[in-house]
């Protein structure tokens, strides 16, 4: 636990979770150990239930996890929240499946991002094939031009964004 522990704290998009150790172990070395690990909490066993509840609550209310609200690459920007693009400040029409294929070649900029990475995290399920992922970044290109930057095709694989800037 403590090793784990230490391994989640080091991933930047993990550090705030926070981590309760339950342990039967009640020396103050080890509370200690699980502490300075980067626990927030200990319970020793036996504890009651609602002491349990009343602990994760407390945790969990004061984690607040980063959130990204808006994506920029090159001239474009992308309201999270809103749903909304933009391209050099002017509003770019896009289809809800359009929008999260655009998000996720901003998240992987400059990375490949293969057809089935696309199916599944896009669609989440396989009643689309590969030229359905195609399609809709031909939709994309059309969509966003002016764009300081590319979508390119891997051939064989998937796409790539590439931004100028």
């Amino acid at each position: 636990g403590v090793e784990l522990c230490k391994i989640i704290k080091d991933i930047p998009a993990l550090k705030n979770i926070p981590i309760i150790f339950i342990s039967g172990a009640v020396t103050s070395d080890e509370r200690i150990e699980t502490l300075e690990s980067g626990g927030d909490d200990f319970l020793s066993k036996p504890f009651h239930p609602k002491e349990l509840v009343l602990r994760v609550q407390k945790r969990l209310k004061s984690y607040a996890p980063e959130e990204t609200t808006q994506l920029n690459v090159g001239n474009i920007k992308m309201n999270l929240g809103s749903r909304q693009c933009y391209l050099d400040n002017k509003e770019i029409p896009l289809t809800p499946k359009q929008f999260e294929i655009l998000k996720l070649l901003i998240e992987n900029k400059s990375q490949v991002v293969s057809r089935q990475d696309f199916m599944n995290e896009i669609w989440g399920h396989s009643d689309i094939t590969p030229r359905n992922v195609d399609s809709q970044i031909n939709y994309l290109k059309k969509k966003k031009e002016g764009f300081l930057g590319q979508i390119t095709s891997v051939p064989g694989y998937g796409y790539r964004l590439d931004s100028s800037s």
